[in-house]
């Protein structure tokens, strides 16, 4: 028995149907494309230190923050590795006096690190600490800071 042309006529228009069907595979490659260069820009840009970050002021307030944060933990190997090496007490002194100022005080709390001045190997800023157990009084500490075995320390 013929086809009719009704019959030829659908199977023609299915084919063509078919062949111009839109496929994923095109909108599946952009997205690709986008995402890796999306993740390529942002490593770039996280794997590269902000100017802020790589500032010489930025390395004295971390020492500053090192030394302090070494005091409060009672982690003497921080804090020598913190302190430069005329000022750095024997492990016994410096667990005795944290601890008691520990217990009489609270932590220190640093809200703010002002007036950075570097020049060459040394450094001073004011540092103004607070004390958890005596509330928000804060006292401006002069601090001052040498550049010793290529890192920031405090003197």
């Amino acid at each position: 028995m013929a086809d009719s042309p009704d019959d030829d006529l659908g199977r023609l228009t299915d084919e063509l149907d078919e062949r111009d069907a839109p496929t994923r595979w095109p909108i599946v490659a952009a997205l690709a494309v986008v995402a890796v260069l999306v993740s390529v820009i942002l490593i770039g840009v996280l794997s590269r230190p902000g100017p802020d970050r790589s500032s010489p002021d930025f390395a004295v307030r971390s020492a500053i923050d090192a030394h302090f944060s070494a005091a409060n933990a009672l982690d003497y190997n921080r804090f020598a590795g913190a302190t430069c090496a005329a000022k750095t007490p024997s492990q016994a002194e410096f667990i005795s006096v944290n601890r008691r100022s520990a217990e009489e005080n609270g932590a220190v709390e640093i809200p703010s690190i002002t007036d950075v001045v570097i020049k060459g190997d040394s450094a001073t800023a004011t540092v103004h600490v607070r004390h958890a157990k005596k509330g928000d009084a804060t006292t401006a500490t002069p601090t001052t800071l040498v550049h010793q075995g290529g890192n920031w320390k405090v003197c």
